[in-house]
């Protein structure tokens, strides 16, 4: 098992966050899938520890996320209960909404009209 504890040192902490983000990276790399792949933002993720709890915070595309909740509600349980096993704790991944700054009413509606990727630099 994983070290997570109050005693661990920095160090292991750090390999644990890397080994947490590649995990992470991984199960929701998707790209191969039918569907579109599932926008996550890797670098954002904030991972938390209290005693023998870690909170994950995972932020993703607000258009994803309700287009492909299902599939987004299943890779956060398979996530958090593989995490749990290996650390030995209780880990909860909390789902946040992150919207793009260019992301408008008519940009999505152009989007949908179009069939295809809209960028505001080919208007």
């Amino acid at each position: 098992k994983a070290v997570v504890s109050t005693q661990s040192t920095g160090g292991d902490r750090v390999i644990d966050d890397i080994m947490i983000r590649r995990f992470l990276e991984n199960v929701f790399d998707n790209t191969r899938a039918r569907h579109a792949p599932i926008k996550f933002a890797f670098k954002n993720t904030i991972i938390k520890r209290r005693l023998n709890h870690m909170d994950i915070h995972l932020y993703f595309d607000t258009y994803t996320l309700s287009r492909l909740r299902t599939q987004v509600e299943f890779l956060c349980a398979f996530s958090e209960r593989i995490l749990g096993e290996m650390f030995g704790v209780m880990v909860s991944i909390h789902k946040m909404e992150m919207k793009p700054a260019n992301d408008t009413f008519k940009n999505r509606r152009r989007k949908y009209e179009l069939g295809t990727e809209y960028s505001p630099a080919s208007v």
